[in-house]
């Protein structure tokens, strides 16, 4: 027979406050569910408009480094020179927005401890120390298994990111500005089949019917990327504005499949973000991590292409700018937007502004360096954005039918 359990006056009136708090608070989370929801959903929206506007930032920071490196480049400086100084630095960069990014989680944390003010004294010490348990317990399980997780993910993405920056190199020293700008192009389309691929997001061939329209335009936006890229490969036209400057490529193809090796290991990394996020992998350290081992192999590479002249390594005053700049802005800014665009966008979206990359490069060119701009530039700029409004227009059916789905469920509940 099982003994019945007794409890002194003091214990019994201890676990009546314990209940009375406890009903207290579940009656007041009641209250305030539907006002949360709506909260919710309106801060969800801000967030998405924000990033929104973010990535079109990154799009702009792009084009400010392909001018402060193309004025580097006129004075002698080495591209895989800048490329290591660059990545140096914004590996110290983002490491200091890491250690925020984790003190500032700390404190959120911190206030989350806090139960509401209506719970008694008893019952707040009570909970307090069995979640400061559960959190202890939790955070070595995690640390255990994350910590490996961090390392392997960090070296596999440096050397991608060691693999991005050194391929566009080659491929503009091969292959030259304009075939280069017009392969960027492909990095949304591979981006794509990386995430059906990786099962990141649905899609199928077997799909692509009057009853899934958002996957006739997904192949519709393929259709139009391939004309852009096939216009400018093959077709300059006639020149519309600048002045024209003669330049013969090495050898094009190998430049073609060196931007192609780019644009790939781009496309990689994109859906990888959201593959880490999900895996519950805290992106900052890895984004710290990956630049200091990819600037670690473009010293490995430099060293080996250039040697370890003096002058070579020195840094004039366009280079030392070029640096500073492409630090700030196109690597550590822009990792931290497309982390929090893989997050609550999807790599698909964040990718899709890589459509606007060349027309905004060939106009910046004309505007500050003079460069020639060609009929096959307006021709790619325009199936650019019918590509990019076709993307758009089978992410935004998506989200509609997903909503109308989840209100059918509501009401029938």
């Amino acid at each position: 027979m099982k003994k019945s359990e007794t409890f002194s006056p003091s214990a019994k009136a201890h676990r009546a406050e314990i209940v009375v708090a406890q009903n207290v608070a579940e009656k007041k989370s009641d209250k305030s569910d539907s006002d949360d929801d709506d909260d919710s959903d309106k801060n969800n929206k801000s967030k998405s408009i924000q990033t929104h506007v973010l990535l079109f930032l990154s799009q702009l920071n792009w084009m400010g480094m392909h001018i402060v490196f193309a004025v580097a480049l006129r004075s002698s400086t080495r591209a895989m020179v800048l490329s290591f100084y660059r990545e140096m630095l914004a590996c110290v960069l983002l490491t200091m927005y890491c250690f925020y990014v984790r003190q500032r989680r700390k404190k959120r944390k911190r206030k989350e401890m806090t139960t509401d003010e209506m719970t008694t004294e008893v019952v707040v010490t009570a909970t307090a120390e069995q979640a400061n348990d559960d959190a202890t317990k939790k955070t070595k399980d995690e640390n255990g298994v994350t910590s490996m997780q961090i390392v392997a993910v960090s070296i596999v993405l440096g050397a991608i990111l060691a693999l991005i920056r050194g391929s566009v190199v080659l491929a503009n020293a091969n292959a030259g500005p304009d075939v280069t700008s017009a392969l960027v192009l492909t990095t949304p389309v591979l981006t794509f089949f990386f995430s059906a691929l990786l099962r990141v997001e649905h899609f199928s061939f077997r799909e692509v019917n009057r009853e899934h329209p958002e996957n006739v335009m997904k192949v519709l936006a393929i259709l139009f990327v391939t004309i852009s890229v096939a216009v400018v490969c093959s077709y300059k036209g006639a020149l519309m504005f600048g002045d024209p400057k003669e330049y013969e490529a090495p050898n094009v193809v190998v430049g073609a499949i060196w931007m192609l090796t780019n644009t790939l290991a781009s496309s990689v990394a994109i859906v990888m973000q959201k593959m880490i996020i999900n895996a519950k992998i805290p992106i900052e350290v890895v984004n710290a991590a990956m630049t200091g081992i990819g600037a670690f192999w473009l010293l490995i590479v430099g060293l080996i292409a250039h040697g370890t002249a003096k002058d070579i390594w020195t840094l004039s005053s366009d280079g030392l700018y070029a640096v500073l700049f492409g630090a700030f802005f196109p690597s550590a800014m822009n990792l931290i937007i497309f982390a929090k665009s893989s997050k609550l966008l999807g790599p698909n979206i964040t990718a899709r502004y890589f459509l606007l990359q060349p027309a905004m490069t060939w106009a910046l060119d004309y505007l500050v360096l003079k460069d020639a701009v060609y009929e096959s530039y307006v021709i790619c700029a325009v199936f650019s954005a019918m590509a990019m409004m076709s993307f758009a227009s089978a992410n935004s059916f998506v989200r509609n039918t997903t909503s109308k789905k989840e209100e059918e469920r509501e009401e029938e509940m």
